[in-house]
């Protein structure tokens, strides 16, 4: 009550549903979606910060086929435990279209933008680069050259850096080792134009 009396003058107290109905029906939904998910991304410190984005389709949506799929394209900070961003996708598409729309939409300066294989597309490196952000973006075998090449260089190149990890999960014990290297020089160009600028 007393941080809402910094911005409304509240003579009459907190308004009730139906005002509040009224105001909230009254506004344009993008422009309030912008003017949120930038609120939100702008009062967060990006910088270090882990922003996974990833896609899923609503619950209960597209029931019996009497209803379209809803399926939704959402950024997740995970240091700040809220999704500071969700873009729709059309009709008839998937999260690739609804991807960079959805970047536009955050200040990622600083951050490390995690994207499932969806998201390995070369349009899409670029918005986050352009961002100043970093990313780490899964390659599976529908890009088979890009695959190809990523295996060959962790073969032919000693990493500069490795982190194991030790965990028990889904009732199985799971290590898990990352490596890191630096020489690109294996990574070729002739994947079908899907080829990313960095890995």
């Amino acid at each position: 009550m007393e941080w809402l009396r910094e911005f409304l003058s509240l003579a009459n107290g907190i308004p009730s549903h139906d005002p509040l109905n009224r105001v909230f029906a009254a506004l344009n939904p993008s422009e309030l979606k912008e003017c949120f998910f930038r609120l939100a991304s702008v009062a967060m410190l990006t910088n270090g910060r882990v922003i996974s984005i990833d896609g899923k389709r609503a619950c209960n949506a597209g029931t019996d086929g009497k209803k379209g799929f809803l399926h939704l394209v959402s950024a997740w900070c995970d240091a700040n435990n809220i999704v500071i961003g969700q873009q729709k996708t059309d009709e008839k598409s998937n999260g690739i279209t609804a991807i960079p729309a959805l970047l536009e939409l955050l200040v990622l300066q600083g951050a490390i933008i995690t994207i499932d294989a969806m998201g390995c597309q070369h349009d899409i490196a670029g918005k986050i680069v352009e961002a100043d952000a970093d990313y780490v973006l899964a390659v599976i075998q529908n890009q088979a050259f890009l695959l190809h090449d990523i295996k060959e260089a962790f073969e032919q190149s000693a990493p500069v850096d490795s982190a194991p990890t030790l965990e028990k999960s889904h009732g199985r014990i799971e290590k898990r080792t990352c490596k890191v290297i630096t020489d690109m020089g294996w990574i070729s160009k002739k994947d079908n134009g899907q080829k990313l600028d960095r890995i």
